[in-house]
């Protein structure tokens, strides 16, 4: 467990020491200099004495010092529960060592993303030694339409399709608007309350920040080419069997049961945030520096000017011939 000091006071003496390390004693100015330092709990409690090693120093004690806390000051509002876990943006390379082997040995689903699918990982870091524990990646959904059954076309979650069917009506959002939550993994460790690792709600904690976080990470990491259709991501979907698990990891998250079908396949929706107007220009600005946005925009423009030109307009697969 990872501790923040909030309040400080008197720390009793004692010589017992801990890991051959003499405990630092310190009075109550001392304790007071330990606000805003992060903890981990070092031993169980001894004589009325908790055992914390310092790992990440945010006042006058080194890193790795070890103090000894009264258990009555080992409450709030003295100290402050830290999950110690951290979500951190994987680049290509840690993408292909890290995140893929770890979703094709341990994912249920026993399987690699397709790079064709534009995935996007997060790695699940130990805050103290930053050892992966978990990874969630997002990736574009598998199929371009997804309308439903007649008696979810008065939804407005789980259904989109292209541009046409937008304007037509027959589905809310584009398929540029949805994102996918492709895969979610954590370590054991971090879900048993028997283990020293446990944090409680771990998954849904972390699939919140993720979900805040992605509506501008993948669209500066795949910027979209053009800005005059909906390119924004409004939605979130995810795919769950009810045969193997109980699916409370989306109802913790705010998402809704939109679709089951014959297989027993339960198809999450929810929607996400707005953008802020500086993470929509840090967008445009990545996609101005996108090697294939800049190559989309390119063909757009010359064929637009190209086009007109009697000999390259087709009619009906052939090539139309000015007139003699």
């Amino acid at each position: 467990m990872t501790l923040r000091v909030k309040v400080g006071d008197r720390v009793r003496r004692t010589r017992e020491p801990f890991g051959g390390k003499e405990p630092a004693y310190l009075g109550e100015k001392g304790m007071d200099e330990l606000c805003g330092t992060l903890f981990r709990v070092a031993a169980a409690p001894r004589c009325g004495l908790v055992h914390l090693e310092v790992f990440c120093a945010g006042g006058a004690q080194p890193q790795g010092q070890v103090l000894a806390v009264p258990e009555a000051y080992f409450t709030a509002p003295y100290w402050q529960a830290v999950p110690p876990l951290l979500l951190q943006l994987a680049d290509k390379r840690a993408f292909g060592a890290v995140v893929q082997p770890m979703i094709e040995q341990k994912h249920y689903l026993g399987r690699k993303i397709h790079q064709l699918a534009r995935p996007l990982a997060y790695l699940v870091l130990r805050e103290y030694d930053r050892e992966p524990v978990g990874t969630i990646v997002f990736s574009r959904p598998q199929c371009a339409r997804a309308y439903g059954s007649a008696r979810d076309e008065i939804a407005e979650l789980g259904r989109w399709g292209n541009i046409n069917d937008v304007r037509t009506g027959r589905a809310p959002r584009t398929q540029w608007e949805i994102i996918n939550l492709a895969r979610f993994y954590l370590e054991p460790c971090l879900q048993l309350r028997h283990s020293r690792d446990y944090v409680p709600n771990a998954a849904s904690i972390l699939l919140s920040q993720a979900l805040w976080s992605v509506c501008v990470d993948y669209l500066k990491v795949y910027p979209p080419a053009y800005f005059s259709l909906p390119w924004e991501l409004k939605e979130c979907v995810s795919y769950c069997t009810r045969e193997r698990y109980f699916c409370t990891l989306y109802l913790a998250s705010a998402f809704r049961l939109v679709r089951t079908n014959a297989q027993g396949l339960h198809t999450f929706s929810r929607p996400l945030r707005g953008l802020m107007p500086h993470e929509k220009q840090e967008i445009r600005q990545a996609s101005l520096m996108n090697e294939w946005a800049r190559e989309h925009r390119a063909e757009t423009e010359f064929e637009a000017t190209m086009t007109p030109h009697p000999v390259l307009r087709r009619l009906d697969g052939r090539s139309a011939r000015p007139a003699a």
